[in-house]
């Protein structure tokens, strides 16, 4: 399984403030060996969202109305998934993505918040009546 570094703020600030110097994506890439997708990605969300959108969120709950308006802004051609993310201040592409094609497959109803994490093997034990005397 492959782990993928965690980049700190300042650091994509640095490389989206050398790329506004005038420094090419593919320069940077190689200079640090990452892909130029993603300084591509930390220079559109640092042009959307400034300095704020360099910085990492924790798990982020959003709800039907809001994933139902991404996705129907994808679907009626007025945003890419691109510019969804970066219209609507999600981080991933991949989240984006995933909305569509719940909604695709399971409707508007897909689109409720999902329980997370492996369910439970244990059956539920009926609860013990007290002995009368």
């Amino acid at each position: 399984m492959v782990k993928y570094k965690k980049h700190k703020a300042e650091f994509k600030l640095k490389l989206v403030r050398e790329h506004q110097r005038g420094k090419s994506v593919n320069g940077l890439s190689n200079q640090w060996g990452i892909s130029t997708s993603q300084i591509r990605k930390w220079i559109d969300q640092y042009n959307a969202s400034g300095v704020q959108g360099l910085l990492r969120r924790s798990n982020q709950q959003y709800t039907k109305e809001f994933k139902l308006t991404v996705v129907q802004a994808y679907l009626k051609k007025e945003l890419s998934l691109r510019d969804c993310c970066l219209h609507f201040h999600i981080p991933s592409i991949g989240i984006v993505s995933s909305w569509v094609k719940i909604h695709e497959s399971f409707g508007v109803d897909g689109l409720n918040a999902q329980q997370r994490g492996r369910k439970t093997m244990k059956e539920k034990k009926p609860k013990k009546q007290p002995l009368k005397r």
